[in-house]
């Protein structure tokens, strides 16, 4: 079961959609005095690797519990179950703008427990 700490998010919709975009791998390149190039390698690391889920639909329940981590005060590092079972540790990607990006499916005044949202969930793999 895909969970993000104790909230249940649903296998069927809950997608990694950046999983692959990624690499740990850094680089800079740079030009010596003598103009030839000189690169740098930045040993493999996970730390910041982005992880953006599409969770589909979820109910404003679930939104809400989610909301609620992404405004508590202390920002912790939270345990993310994938739907395939894996385990990482993640933060919210605060510094690309607001990490939870929601849209409600239909528009009301005002929501109930039971209305959904496509909600999409910007994070990022630390090592603990």
């Amino acid at each position: 079961m895909a969970q993000l700490e104790t909230i249940s998010l649903d296998d069927n919709q809950t997608i990694w959609t950046d999983e692959f975009n990624w690499s740990p791998v850094g680089q800079s390149e740079e030009t010596d005095i003598h103009g030839g190039l000189v690169v740098e390698w930045i040993s493999p690391n996970a730390d910041g690797r982005p992880v953006t889920l599409d969770l589909g639909w979820i109910t404003k329940t679930t939104l809400d519990a989610i909301v609620a981590l992404r405004d508590a005060e202390t920002q912790s590092i939270m345990a993310l179950t994938l739907p395939d079972a894996r385990e990482i540790d993640v933060l919210f990607r605060h510094a690309d703008g607001n990490p939870v990006s929601v849209t409600a499916v239909v528009d009301r005044p005002e929501y109930a427990s039971e209305d959904l949202f496509a909600v999409v969930l910007n994070l990022m793999q630390v090592l603990p």
